[in-house]
C-alpha cells in the first residue's frame, strides 16, 4: 500500500515543483562547466572612445579657450565623457597634450596606443576619427 500511495503523489505533483526543483538543483551546481570567458567587447569602440575624447577636447576648448595641456585639466569633464577620460587614464589613447582641435587641419590630436606599429584610429584636428594603417600614421602630420 505505501508504495501504490507514493506512485499516486508522484504522478500528481505539480509541475511547479518539478521546475522550482530543477532550478536550485542548476542554481547550487550551476550549468555551464569551466571558466567562464567574456563573449564580447566590453566598453565603447576605439572609434567610440575617441568620438568621446574630441567631444570633451571641443567642451574644454569652449570652456577654457585653449586646448587642454595636461590630465588633471580635464578630470573635471569626466562624468560626462567618461569613455574618453578613461582612455587617457588607462593609456589606451594618446593625446598631444596643447594640439588644438581645429577646422581643416589634418594633424593627428589623439590615437590608439599601438596605431604606430599596428595601426588604429586615430582623431584628428578637424574632429575626424578614422582608421589609419602602421604606414599611414608614421606618415600623417601630427598636431602640433
Amino acid at each position: 500500500m505505501p508504495f501504490a500511495l507514493e506512485q499516486r503523489m508522484l504522478r500528481y505533483t505539480p509541475r511547479w515543483m518539478t521546475v522550482l526543483l530543477v532550478s536550485s538543483i542548476l542554481a547550487v551546481t550551476g550549468c555551464g562547466g569551466g571558466e567562464s570567458k567574456p563573449t564580447g567587447m566590453i566598453g565603447p569602440s576605439p572609434d567610440q572612445g575617441l568620438e568621446n575624447l574630441k567631444v570633451l577636447l571641443e567642451q574644454y576648448q569652449q570652456d577654457k579657450g585653449r586646448p587642454p595641456a595636461k590630465m588633471d585639466e580635464i578630470m573635471y569633464l569626466e562624468p560626462s565623457y567618461p569613455a574618453g577620460v578613461r582612455g587617457l587614464v588607462t593609456e589606451t589613447y594618446v593625446l598631444i597634450w596643447g594640439a588644438k582641435l581645429q577646422p581643416g587641419s589634418t594633424g593627428v590630436v589623439a590615437h590608439e596606443k599601438a596605431a604606430a606599429e599596428k595601426g588604429g584610429v586615430v582623431l584628428l584636428q578637424d574632429g575626424t576619427v578614422k582608421q589609419m594603417t602602421a604606414a599611414e600614421f608614421k606618415a600623417a602630420p601630427k598636431a602640433k
